[in-house]
């Protein structure tokens, strides 16, 4: 999955744009939008962005879970090969520390995570404080290019800012 980011100027635009997307078969769950005004979310009719599409929260999670799992792993190695004295230590610790670090790493990195802002979605911060629409659509890469050229043929007043690999699953 591949996440699509532009900006709508209006909600006649954002209203006509959802209703496409729907036909090519994307699913309203993929949809979301960052708004200033409360009633313009309301008329589009899609989902608020959460904390998984404005934050780092995702990618903290996964690069702490790998970078704890690490850690751990090592810590472990370690620990078996240099025991403490009295200690008979096997793989029971190795694997007991690798998860121990997997689930702390990610706990610890998710809450600095939740705390930093989507880089993609902080560029639109002045944009929908003027009263854009911000909105992000998770495609499939198949219909990357479908979706390009119908934005650009049927929409040049939306401006796309880019494609990113999504985290939910194809």
């Amino acid at each position: 999955m591949r996440r699509l980011y532009f900006l709508v100027p209006d909600i006649d635009n954002a209203t006509q744009i959802v209703k496409a997307l729907k036909d090519m078969g994307i699913v309203n769950e993929g949809m979301h939008v960052v708004v200033k005004d409360q009633e313009k979310l309301d008329m589009t009719q899609i989902l608020e962005a959460g904390v998984l599409e404005t934050t780092d929260f995702l990618h903290a999670l996964i690069r702490g879970a790998i970078a704890g799992g690490v850690i751990g792993l090592i810590a472990g190695i370690l620990l078996v090969q240099f025991p403490p004295e009295e200690f008979i230590l096997g793989g029971g610790t190795i694997f007991g520390l690798t998860v121990f670090g997997i689930i702390f790493g990610a706990w610890a990195s998710s809450l600095v995570g939740i705390s930093i802002p989507n880089p993609a979605v902080q560029k639109f911060e002045r944009a929908v404080e003027a009263g854009g629409i911000m909105m992000l659509v998770d495609i499939p890469k198949v219909k990357e290019e479908e979706i390009l050229v119908f934005m650009k043929m049927y929409h040049p007043e939306t401006t796309i800012h880019g494609l990113q690999y999504s985290s939910k699953p194809a």
